[in-house]
């Protein structure tokens, strides 16, 4: 799903939902990428090791007054190389079967994937398992560190998509993290480490939730005031609004701010200033900057 579609009317609550599971589904996948790799550096390590001591060994079992022991040694190494290739073969398999599930390979007459990360992340995954069985391990080397940039260009991605959908429909977002929080710790063992970092998205989204209703309540509230009921219908961008907040706003309260401003203040006033909805402070400052202008006109 786009993210715009998340604040589409015509995007349903269960779709939203199955949206934001397959990017659960997504960040989990990508978390065992580092690992995946890893491995597979150290995998072409040995591999590379082994290389090198079965090539000895060969060496002096080829002598001209090799031993029997030194032929014997030199077969086990060669053993050897033969498990390390088999065990690099099946790890570079495993490799690309992940990153070909993230990101399946296009058809030459398909468009090009709108995620040019996953791209690469397929592309980085296939060139370190194709490096991985050669001895160039500087080759090695740099192909993980692309894979581990694909990675991080594709969970930030992930993220962005997350704090969307949990802006859209918070409430909904919180039952998807639970429920998925809930499925880490009945596996066996828990995966604890995936249940309390979606333990926290589910009270993030939970906190989303409450701040997106106390600011709908305190806008409502505002809105009963003539004073206000204009301005927090207008999108106040700079000095440059100032006249259109003068002719919008209430036409009782303006011409009295003058000198309403030099009085001591009542404990309700400075209560009622100290309570300022998140999210209206620049509105709420440019209304008064305008009264007090309006103050200042009239004195004069």
């Amino acid at each position: 799903m786009r993210e715009e579609d998340f604040f589409d009317d015509r995007t349903s609550r269960a779709d939203r939902q199955k949206a934001l599971d397959e990017t659960i589904a997504q960040q989990k996948q990508l978390s065992a990428f580092p690992q995946t790799v890893a491995k597979l550096r150290q995998q072409a390590e040995k591999l590379a090791a082994t290389a090198e001591v079965a090539r000895r060994e060969l060496e002096r079992a080829n002598a001209p007054n090799a031993s029997a022991a030194q032929a014997r040694s030199a077969a086990e190494a060669s053993r050897q190389l033969e498990a390390d290739r088999a065990a690099m073969t099946a790890a570079a398999s495993e490799a690309q079967q992940a990153a070909e599930s993230f990101a399946p390979s296009e058809k030459p007459s398909a468009k090009p994937s709108a995620q040019p990360a996953a791209r690469a992340l397929r592309d980085a995954m296939s060139s370190l398992a194709k490096n991985a069985s050669s001895p160039d391990i500087s080759a090695v080397k740099q192909d993980q560190a692309r894979v581990l940039d694909a990675v991080a260009a594709l969970q930030s991605g992930v993220r962005q998509s997350q704090a969307k959908a949990v802006q859209a429909d918070p409430l909904a977002a919180a039952q998807v993290f639970a429920t998925r929080a809930s499925e880490a710790l009945r596996l066996l063992p828990p995966d604890m480490a995936a249940a309390e970092s979606l333990q926290a998205q589910t009270s993030a989204a939970l906190r989303e939730a409450w701040d997106q209703a106390s600011n709908q309540a305190a806008r409502e509230r505002l809105e009963q005031t003539p004073a206000f009921r204009s301005l927090l219908n207008l999108d106040v961008a700079g000095a440059g609004a100032a006249a259109d907040v003068l002719k919008l706003m209430d036409r009782t309260v303006a011409p009295e701010w003058g000198r309403l401003r030099d009085k001591p203040q009542s404990p309700a006033a400075a209560a009622a200033q100290g309570f300022v909805p998140d999210g209206y402070e620049a509105s709420l400052r440019a209304y008064f900057n305008v009264l007090d202008q309006a103050g200042t006109t009239k004195g004069r």
